[in-house]
């Protein structure tokens, strides 16, 4: 896949265009590349990133209709608030 080999050369998988603010993530919910998708959050990109349009990878992934990528997307906003919740947790129970 040339995703995890631009990935494992050092390519930020968080990168934004300047222009328009749309991400790696973002073109590829559009596309419906659902295996694109997960390897890119793996790699760290962020689920929840805005463009200048005020859209996220997961608008992008409804508009196209692309169920596998908006599931994907979906279930990492679940994990994202999980770990959040664990850490402030957490948080409570070591300054408590």
């Amino acid at each position: 896949m040339q995703v995890k080999t631009l990935l494992g050369s050092g390519v930020d998988a968080a990168y934004q265009d300047v222009s328009d603010g749309r991400s790696a993530l973002m073109a590829a919910a559009s596309e419906g590349r659902s295996e694109v998708v997960r390897t890119l959050l793996a790699a760290g990109s962020p689920w929840n990133a805005f463009d200048r349009q005020a859209n996220c990878a997961g608008d992008y992934a409804l508009a196209g209709q692309h169920e596998a990528c908006i599931e994907i997307l979906l279930n990492a906003g679940k994990a994202s608030q999980t770990q959040q919740q664990l850490e402030q947790t957490c948080l409570v129970v070591t300054y408590s």
